[in-house]
């Protein structure tokens, strides 16, 4: 037995049919997508595309070669085109490739014109309903495709260095706005009806931006937030204006690759972040960017890929999962404590995507999956668990299968008052609020 399987049976559970093959190496994040009906995890390994069921065997009509030397850039992202994905994967030689479930789409793979450093992502840059493919190149072009093959009306838009991280969209400061950065440590927020720079942006980082950023409303003002990790050792807060939030930035120890992960953790509707660093530490802040206690947690010499967040013991608490450059994977909860079965280790040498939590079973628990740049994809649980449908506030880089790094929060009301304030027998009352979702 080798010591990558026996450490899968002395440590977290695997699901059966796991840890599979995936035919070449794997470098970026899975995703979990509905390939005929059934839940799947798609990843890119090597140059092709391949879907694996719950049972570990491969989806029919995978996998899908992308051509000799194609790699991926970034992880695949996917939108719901009628109960069938359609999926974007971006190459490093610049070409953008689109798949109906296992069908190439045309008139595509649509090259660039330079190459990429970023995957895709999904948003509705126009309002017509139908989302097209956010893509940069390392020109400083963000790229809008359209299913047919075609760059949007007014796009693409010049930024002036080259893309490195996938664009997030959301709706911030009034209207639909995108965020994506860059090599020059820049993180540029645009407003998507006029392709302008929001007031208060670009966010100026020290060094290149290549995690993807996340709108969230972090303070709770009801208002989104940006929060952005730089390759500077700085996870940054803004509000809508580009001003910091109190407590950040918060400065770690090395370089952070991935994107942070925000959530929950105390189903106390405030939020905390989660992030990785290249010195090997996975941190948790809370909204004032304050180190939770527990953390942070120690997960090998280096990391390079990101956290996830998502309740892999289903006792209705989210846990704060990771995994280092050489294999160590740690899941641990709010406070920093260890799942039972984590850590788990295999065998790797550097390790680069991050996970992801898929419910490949469809039976409400989460797995971990993780791909090895050695080629085999592993799927593993935690040793012991209850009975509450699991919930996973941001499972995978960019919050989803779209990469559209958002999420949000439940309804929230805001600035409550009546009119008048000091209101007399007979008087006509008004309430005013402000509300969030």
């Amino acid at each position: 037995m080798s010591s990558a399987l026996l450490s899968l049976v002395l440590a977290a559970g695997a699901l059966p049919g796991w840890p599979r093959p995936a035919g070449g190496p794997v470098s970026q994040a899975a995703i979990a997508v509905q390939l005929d009906g059934e839940p799947a995890a798609l990843v890119v390994a090597g140059d092709a595309l391949v879907a694996f069921r719950a049972d570990g065997q491969r989806v029919p009509g995978f996998p899908v070669a992308l051509g000799p030397g194609e790699l991926a850039t970034g992880a695949p992202a996917a939108v719901d085109r009628g109960g069938r994905p359609d999926v974007a994967v971006v190459t490093g030689s610049g070409k953008v490739f689109l798949f109906s479930g296992a069908t190439p789409v045309k008139p595509f793979p649509r090259a660039l014109g330079a190459r990429a450093r970023a995957g895709a992502s999904f948003a509705d840059v126009d309002g017509d309903g139908k989302p097209e493919i956010l893509v940069g190149d390392a020109r400083g072009r963000l790229h809008a495709l359209r299913r047919d093959g075609e760059e949007a009306r007014g796009w693409p838009v010049d930024l002036g260095a080259a893309v490195t991280s996938t664009a997030a969209t959301a709706r911030f400061a009034g209207g639909p706005a995108l965020a994506v950065g860059c090599a020059d440590g820049k993180v540029h927020v645009l407003d998507l009806a006029t392709r302008k720079e929001r007031p208060g942006f670009p966010l100026r980082t020290g060094y290149e931006v290549t995690g993807a950023p996340a709108f969230v409303d972090l303070d709770g003002d009801g208002e989104m937030d940006l929060v952005v990790a730089s390759q500077d050792f700085k996870l940054y807060a803004v509000d809508r204006r580009g001003a910091p939030l109190a407590g950040f930035p918060v400065e770690a120890g090395y370089r952070i690759y991935d994107g942070p992960a925000v959530g929950d953790l105390d189903g106390e509707g405030k939020l905390s972040v989660a992030f990785t660093s290249a010195d090997g530490l996975l941190h948790v802040v809370d909204a004032g960017g304050a180190e939770r206690p527990g953390f942070p947690v120690k997960l090998g010499a280096r990391v390079f890929g990101g956290a996830v967040l998502g309740d892999l013991d289903r006792d209705g608490r989210p846990d704060v999962a990771a995994v280092s450059a050489d294999g160590n994977v740690v899941a641990v909860d709010r406070e920093g404590k260890m799942l039972a079965g984590f850590p788990t280790r295999f065998e790797a040498s550097d390790l680069g995507a991050s996970p992801a939590l898929l419910d490949l079973a469809g039976d409400q628990s989460l797995s971990l999956v993780i791909g090895f740049p050695g080629g085999d994809l592993y799927a593993v649980r935690a040793l012991r668990f209850g009975t509450v449908a699991a919930r996973a506030p941001w499972p995978m880089p960019g919050h989803d299968p779209a990469r559209t790094g958002h999420a949000t929060a439940a309804t929230s009301y805001h600035a409550l008052a009546l009119e008048p304030a000091a209101p007399r027998t007979g008087d006509a009352l008004r309430a005013r609020w402000r509300w969030a979702a």
